[in-house]
């Protein structure tokens, strides 16, 4: 839910265990606790709305959060933890393409971006 992150930090995608899911779910019931009261509600359906993608505009933001880190990878300091990681391209594009793919313009950029990535040797190549 990201409201989570206020507590307890980001935990990347890839590394998160099913003890970091129970924590965020627990870290963010902590955070909406310490809200004023007359807006808790609001917070609560504004985060059900973007978790469960019910909105175009929650599908949006969710496909803008799943994009922008590949901005900050495109280095040789993201190209060093892609591959530590051992990041292959397909589960890139597993972790990508289901939010990304109905955004015309948002897709043609990650297209790009993959194949450069692709090219310059980000993807770890699976033997």
């Amino acid at each position: 839910t990201y409201i989570d992150e206020i507590e307890k930090g980001d935990t990347v995608t890839y590394e998160k265990t099913q003890a970091d899911i129970v924590y965020e779910e627990v870290a963010t019931k902590n955070v909406l606790k310490r809200l004023p009261e007359n807006i808790q509600l609001f917070i609560t359906d504004t985060l059900t709305e973007y978790n469960e993608l019910l909105s175009n505009e929650a599908k949006f933001v969710k496909a803008i959060d799943k994009l922008e880190p590949v901005f900050h990878l495109f280095d040789e300091e993201g190209k060093a933890q892609m591959l530590s990681v051992r990041m292959t391209k397909k589960l890139h594009l597993t972790m990508k393409l289901p939010y990304i793919h109905t955004f015309k313009y948002m897709m043609r950029f990650y297209e790009v971006i993959v194949e450069q990535c692709d090219q310059e040797g980000f993807f770890y190549k699976e033997t």
